[in-house]
C-alpha cells in the first residue's frame, strides 16, 4: 500500500477480491476515511506501520486495527522480520 491515500485505496477496493495475511498499512498509519473499508477487504492477521518517533501513526488507525484483532507492528519500535513457509507466517520484532 505504500503511500496510498483514499483515491488509490478506492481503486484497489474496486478490483480486490483477495484476502491477505499481512498488510503494510498505507501512509505511515495516518488515518484515512477508507481505512475501515481496506481492513475489511483484505482481512489481514498482521500489519506493519512504517513510522518513527517524529512521524508517529494515528491513534484512530491503531484503534481500528485493534477492533479487527489485527496484530500490528510499528517500525519505530525496531526492526520487523516476517517469515513464511508458504503456509504460515511468523512475525518477530
Amino acid at each position: 500500500m505504500g503511500d496510498a491515500e483514499n483515491a488509490r485505496i478506492k481503486d484497489f477496493l474496486e478490483i480486490n477480491n483477495e484476502k491477505y495475511d499481512f498488510l503494510k498499512v498505507p501512509y505511515h498509519g495516518n488515518y484515512l476515511k477508507r481505512m475501515d473499508d481496506l481492513l475489511k477487504s483484505v482481512n489481514s492477521k498482521y500489519a506493519v506501520i512504517t513510522c518513527s518517533n517524529d512521524e508517529g501513526c494515528d491513534s484512530d488507525t491503531l484503534k481500528l486495527l485493534n477492533s479487527y484483532n489485527i496484530n500490528y507492528y510499528l517500525t519505530r519500535k525496531g526492526d520487523i522480520e516476517v517469515f513464511s513457509n508458504g503456509n504460515d507466517i511468523i512475525v518477530k520484532q
